[in-house]
């Protein structure tokens, strides 16, 4: 989500920040060590996700406080939040897709399937998860139990979707 729930702020990754935007003013810029590669906005818009190179960082978006980091042995790909179900979802160059808890920072599910590097993930409001790989393919996943939902293989689907 580049957007926050009320639309109202815009975040934004390039080279080695996040920046967020308000009515086209700066208003807040979270730096980090590494190339930024995703940034999303939690959904009650408090706070900001972001992955750079093997981490991933959860910020308060006021503050800008690091509220809790997760480490990786390989780059971070993407990531997404849903508050919903206190989960953090990252995808990493290991095609492994970790879901952790938002919270404290556990990892609950490791998730396989893809065979080439997962490229995105998002979380739907209905607890689902969707993600998909240069292997072209989509899968859907359940958020809560890692249960792999229905697998989507086509030479069309783009690994960026």
């Amino acid at each position: 989500r580049a957007f926050s729930c009320d639309g109202k702020l815009v975040c934004h990754c390039s080279d080695y920040t996040t920046k967020v935007w308000q009515q086209g003013a700066l208003y807040r810029v979270f730096k980090e060590k590494a190339k930024v590669t995703a940034s999303v906005f939690s959904s009650d818009g408090t706070s900001v996700l972001t992955a750079a190179k093997k981490e991933v960082r959860l910020w308060h978006l006021d503050t800008q406080k690091l509220i809790l980091k997760l480490n990786h042995k390989e780059k971070v790909w993407s990531c997404d939040i849903s508050l919903k179900c206190n989960r953090i979802v990252t995808t990493c160059a290991d095609n492994i897709i970790r879901i952790w808890h938002s919270e404290n920072g556990k990892i609950l599910h490791k998730l396989l399937g893809h065979t080439q590097f997962v490229t995105s993930c998002i979380f739907s409001e209905d607890l689902r998860l969707v993600t998909s790989s240069f292997d072209r393919s989509l899968r859907t996943w359940d958020a809560i139990t890692g249960t792999s939902l229905y697998t989507y293989e086509s030479t069309s689907i783009s690994p960026y979707s």
